[in-house]
Formats: C-alpha cells, sequence, structure tokens
C-alpha cells in the first residue's frame, strides 16, 4: 500500500480528497474545478496521451471499461486497501506496445489511456508516487490551504499548491 503523504516544497502536489500525487516543479499540472469535482491533467511529450486524475466526494470516473477489462491480452491488477476503501490499479500493454493504466477508488480515479512507451513511463513514475491522506483530517482540508482561485474555470497547479487562474468563469484569460 502506498505511504502517507508528506509534501515538499521542490515539488508540485496536488489532490484534495484521497488521492495525492507529487511532480517536478517543472511539470505543468493543468486543472478545472466543478461543484464537487476537480479534474487535474498532465499532458504527456508526445502529445498523444494525458493523465487525468477526478477526485470529489460524488466522483464518477470516464475511464471506458473496454480499456482495461479481462479481455486485454497482457494485463495485470493490483488490488489493497486503504482506510477500508478498495483500491484497484489495472495496468494493460496493448500488442501494439501502447499502454494504459488506472488507479481506481470511491472518489476518485488516476489514468492514462494508448499511450506511447515514453508517456506511459513518465506517467508510471507520477502515478507509482501516489500516496493517500485523509481529506477528513483538518490539515488536508481546504479551509487550511484557502479557497480555490475565485471565479476560476481552468487553473494551473504551481509549486508549493500554489493555484493558478488561466480561466475565469466568464472566459477572460489572466
Amino acid at each position: 500500500m502506498p505511504p502517507a503523504c508528506l509534501s515538499r516544497s521542490d515539488s508540485i502536489t496536488f489532490g484534495d480528497w484521497f488521492m495525492r500525487f507529487q511532480v517536478p516543479p517543472d511539470v505543468l499540472v493543468e486543472a478545472s474545478a466543478g461543484g464537487d469535482s476537480t479534474v487535474f491533467s498532465i499532458d504527456g511529450s508526445s502529445d498523444t496521451a494525458r493523465l487525468r486524475i477526478g477526485e470529489g466526494p460524488f466522483w464518477t470516473s470516464w475511464v471506458d471499461p473496454s480499456q482495461f477489462g479481462p479481455e486485454q491480452r497482457i494485463r495485470q491488477v493490483r488490488e489493497y486497501k486503504y482506510q477500508g476503501l478498495d483500491v484497484a490499479d489495472i495496468q494493460v500493454r496493448r500488442e501494439n506496445g501502447r499502454r494504459s493504466r488506472v488507479i481506481a477508488m470511491v472518489g476518485g480515479t488516476a489514468s492514462y489511456e494508448n499511450a506511447v512507451e515514453a508517456d506511459a513511463v513518465f506517467f508510471d513514475r507520477i502515478m507509482n508516487a501516489i500516496c493517500f491522506a485523509d481529506p477528513f483530517r483538518i490539515e488536508n482540508s481546504r479551509l487550511i490551504k484557502g479557497p480555490r482561485p475565485t471565479n476560476c474555470r481552468h487553473y494551473v497547479v504551481r509549486p508549493r499548491g500554489v493555484e493558478e487562474c488561466i480561466e475565469t468563469i466568464d472566459r477572460h484569460i489572466r
């Protein structure tokens, strides 16, 4: 099972629900927040695949189940628990060499689909460094982190968790 989360000042840490991730400061982490969920995304260098992390109390995944089902020929499944919640980590390699992966639990998913090898290796580094945090503990609360940028539709996560708005609800880009 992945460890508890420890923040580092030399990285971008993101995730407000159970799953947390850290990336080097030069990685662009885009995000958009809805009423009850947040979606973080990171593009691969090939611009053909994207790591997407969705979370929230009522989050339902956009993952295509056919990409990860038992009919896939080369498939690895790992299951474990975090605070009594089931976590599944499914990795698939297609005959054409492209890879897909999903980590899923109640309230969150992290996934990429149909990625070339270089992108999959990059995304796997991020996903393998997953850690878990209890969103109900006060130190993990948005109350401590502060509110998201006002009227922000789309933002970028910077080091130390600073959220910089790049598109407001009325669609003006700052």
